[in-house]
C-alpha cells in the first residue's frame, strides 16, 4: 500500500470510486507549505508558510499505475513523494502530482469547477481556497464562478 495526496478532481469521492476502486479515502488532510493553483488543471505550488487542503488516500500500486495514467505522468504532471499531515497530526509520506509546465494561471471549465467543489464539500474543506485560486489566474471572470 502508499499514500497519494488528491487536490484537484481527485478530491471527489465518486470520481476517485471510479478511477480507483480500491482507494480508501482517509479524509482532509494539510501539505504543508504549498498552495493550490489552476493552470486550466489544479496544481499545488510550493508556497514556504502556506497550507494546501487535501484528501488523503491509501492506494495499491495498480491504483497508482490508473493515477499515472489519467495524470499524463511523466509528461503533464510528474510526482514525488511529499509529507502530509491527516487531520489528526499524524504524518504520511504520499505521492503528490505537479504539474511539469508551471506557465501561466488559467481558469478551470466549470465542470471542473463542479467537481472540485463536490469534492471539497463532502470533505469539509474550504471552498474559499478554490475561489481563491481561481480569482489568481489570469483569465477569471467572476460570473462564471459560485460560492
Amino acid at each position: 500500500m502508499a499514500y497519494y495526496v488528491g487536490y484537484g478532481m481527485n478530491t471527489n469521492i465518486a470520481g476517485m470510486a471510479t478511477r480507483c476502486p480500491a482507494a480508501i479515502d482517509m479524509g482532509s488532510a494539510v501539505l504543508p507549505n504549498h498552495r493550490l493553483v489552476f493552470r486550466l488543471h489544479a496544481d499545488v505550488d510550493e508556497s514556504i508558510g502556506e497550507d494546501a487542503e487535501v484528501v488523503l488516500w491509501e492506494i495499491t500500486d495498480k491504483c497508482l499505475e490508473a493515477l499515472d495514467h489519467l495524470e499524463g505522468y511523466p509528461f503533464y504532471y510528474d510526482r514525488k513523494l511529499v509529507p502530509v499531515y491527516d487531520k489528526y497530526g499524524h504524518e504520511y509520506e504520499a505521492w503528490c502530482y505537479y504539474m511539469v509546465d508551471k506557465s501561466d494561471l488559467y481558469p478551470p471549465s466549470q465542470s471542473y469547477y463542479d467537481c472540485l467543489v463536490e469534492g471539497y464539500q463532502s470533505h469539509s474543506m474550504r471552498v474559499e481556497d478554490i475561489n481563491d485560486a481561481v480569482e489568481e489566474t489570469s483569465y477569471y471572470e467572476e460570473s462564471v464562478y459560485i460560492d
